[in-house]
């Protein structure tokens, strides 16, 4: 089942994207939806709640700002289907059910393995009407995980019992200054102890997250209708100037464009 070529498709606002490419996996928090299935493959997932091993075939349901990141083994081949879903592009689908929390299905069988393959192939062969079958796939999709309950149980993970307080205080305090050496007193750990603990269990320094937290929180500020010119110190920036450069190279366009039809 090895690919020749990346797939890409994009309906009605949603990408149905398949290759056979690592580099895919490059962005550790995102503002839509995601449905990932590794088809070929052994990885690592690292999250907010630790780490869990990942072996094809295996379907994760990602909700949107839900941090993750997956080490992949380097002696395995590897297949991925992703579809990435933006909230607003599917506002009148019952969407808070599905992505509730980090879900994983390991082995899908029954009704979603059968719709998987079938997206499958449908990204393979990429006709004409790709887009509105792909489109339709997802829709049932999105039926069976609704009856479905396959939330992944606590024991599951394994994380270090510092982190994951860590990570509660940083998103419940993405205003406050957030320094490593302040988070480090806080916790009760040197600071190079928490950078290199947080860098080994999660895969991403404890700086880019909290930066990529504070861009996805400030994106909702602007949605929400707060002036542009207050964002930045809202979300922890230092000024404009930095913030801006920093949305700019996260979401590929200024966060002026964002205001745009509000």
């Amino acid at each position: 089942m090895k690919l020749t070529t990346q797939t890409k498709i994009t309906y009605n606002q949603i990408s149905f994207e398949q290759s056979d490419s690592p580099d895919i996996l490059d962005r550790e928090i995102h503002p839509y939806h995601e449905i990932l299935f590794f088809m070929e493959g052994d990885a690592e997932l690292l999250a907010k709640s630790g780490k869990q091993k990942l072996s094809a075939p295996a379907l994760l349901v990602i909700p949107e700002e839900t941090y993750h990141f997956f080490r992949l083994s380097p002696q395995s081949s590897f297949v991925r289907l992703k579809i990435a879903i933006p909230t607003d592009a599917m506002e009148k689908i019952p969407l808070k059910q599905v992505f509730s929390s980090l879900q994983i299905i390991e082995h899908p069988d029954g009704g979603i393995g059968y719709i998987l393959n079938r997206l499958h192939h449908i990204l393979e062969e990429n006709s004409e009407q790709a887009g509105f079958y792909a489109y339709s796939c997802l829709m049932m999709l999105l039926c069976e995980l609704n009856m479905a309950s396959s939330a992944p149980k606590e024991d599951a993970f394994h994380t270090h019992p510092t982190l994951t307080p860590l990570m509660e205080y940083i998103s419940a305090n993405l205003s406050a200054p957030l320094d490593i050496e302040s988070l480090a007193r806080r916790f009760h750990i040197s600071a190079s102890g928490i950078t290199h603990l947080f860098k080994k269990e999660y895969g991403i320094s404890l700086h880019k997250y909290i930066t990529q937290k504070r861009l996805i929180y400030a994106r909702k500020l602007i949605l929400d209708g707060v002036r542009l010119a207050d964002i930045s110190a809202e979300v922890g920036f230092s000024d404009y100037s930095a913030f801006y450069k920093a949305y700019t190279a996260f979401f590929g366009h200024a966060p002026s464009k964002e205001t745009k039809g509000l």
